[in-house]
């Protein structure tokens, strides 16, 4: 599951928390990757994320070890 925020401009700057669907928990160190380009991060200790992304962009890849 991942919770998105967009903000609009040259760059989208998009927020979020990865957490388990069905327990909820949090997960940490998930990778958020802007598909289709090698624009990345991980979750923090709380399961959540910020990500510059292009303007054009359409979608995410989320991984997590273990899933």
């Amino acid at each position: 599951m991942c919770i998105a925020q967009f903000a609009f401009g040259q760059q989208r700057t998009i927020t979020g928390e990865v957490t388990d669907a069905s327990s909820g928990e949090q997960l940490i160190g998930a990778s958020i990757f802007e598909t289709g380009t090698d624009v990345g991060v991980s979750t923090d200790l709380e399961g959540a994320f910020s990500i510059n992304v292009s303007e054009n962009a359409t979608s995410l890849t989320v991984s997590y070890t273990g899933y």
